[in-house]
């Protein structure tokens, strides 16, 4: 997952979709440099965005379960 979130954050540049993306990957992934990198990109595409963005880094929910 954060393999292909970083890629998104490379090609998307400032789409808020995929930096939220990149940002949730991260943090579930625990790759704390890319939901760091999706969060400052937020917050110069969408400040606004970037506020909560900044809270689910702070405090995230539990994962999801995986898939089988």
């Amino acid at each position: 997952m954060t393999e292909h979130a970083r890629w998104l954050l490379e090609k998307a540049g400032y789409d808020p979709q995929a930096l939220r993306f990149s940002i949730q990957s991260g943090v579930w992934g625990g790759d704390p440099d890319l939901a760091e990198a999706g969060y400052q990109a937020l917050l110069l595409a969408d400040p606004r965005q970037a506020q909560a963005a900044r809270r689910f880094i702070d405090n995230a929910p539990p994962a999801p379960p995986r898939r089988q």
